[in-house]
């Protein structure tokens, strides 16, 4: 059997940890800092569980320089609990921020950058959610994949899609996957710097988080999660 120390790996989802965060984490679960109990029989509402909330909180904000005016919350839910969580709270806030408008029937539209299956799933389920009308799939690169074999692949250049966006008053958000992982396409830089800073931005950053520097202010929502499926 080989040593840790022999293997390289090169996962394009789950990544290799040190071997020193391995075995503290394994002690956890065993004695949390020798209190008798692992960390995983404490209760989410001990003192303990939410030392560690404010810890992260606290380390996040320090690495990712998070402005004071943002919050980092910690949520239960799989990666697609935020494909409805996204919609139901930025749809209804567009309406919040414009009732003249939403009082005569007026909508602000949910826009999808689909680069491979996880923004394609957002889309879909954003369509489920507020109806086809109010959803613009700015573009859909299966449609401009070299090949012309309609799959995943690549990001079209900022000219061919830009002008497709509606004017950042009549966007609820724009949502996009900084890196889709079965799919190989990773964004170089936030569609932000196409578009102006005039849209609120939706990052899906669940693959890539902390690999980077981001602009926090450059985004409206970024969302960490784990994958989970829709439910049937």
């Amino acid at each position: 059997m080989p040593d840790r120390s022999e293997v390289f790996y090169f996962g394009a989802g789950p990544s290799p940890l040190p071997t020193s965060v391995l075995e503290q984490a394994s002690k956890s679960i065993l004695n949390h800092n020798d209190i008798g109990l692992s960390l995983l029989e404490q209760s989410h509402r001990s003192p303990l569980s939410a030392s560690i909330l404010a810890s992260t909180s606290a380390s996040l904000r320090k690495i990712l320089q998070v402005p004071d005016d943002y919050e980092v919350l910690f949520m239960a839910g799989g990666g697609t609990l935020q494909f409805s969580a996204v919609v139901y709270n930025l749809y209804a806030n567009w309406i919040l921020r414009n009732p003249e408008r939403a009082a005569k029937g007026e909508r602000g539209k949910c826009q999808y950058l689909v680069t491979g299956g996880w923004s394609a799933k957002a889309a879909d389920e954003a369509m489920r959610l507020v109806g086809k009308e109010n959803v613009n799939v700015v573009f859909d690169s299966r449609t401009s994949h070299p090949s012309g074999n309609k799959k995943f692949g690549s990001i079209p250049d900022g000219s061919e899609w830009k002008d497709k966006m509606v004017k950042p008053e009549d966007s609820a958000f724009v949502y996009f996957c900084d890196n889709e992982t079965v799919d190989g396409v990773e964004w170089p830089q936030c569609p932000c710097s196409v578009t102006g800073d005039g849209q609120l931005f939706v990052a899906d950053m669940s693959s890539n988080i902390l690999s980077r520097k981001v602009d926090i202010k450059r985004y409206g929502v970024i969302f960490v999660c784990h994958e989970s499926p829709l439910p049937a």
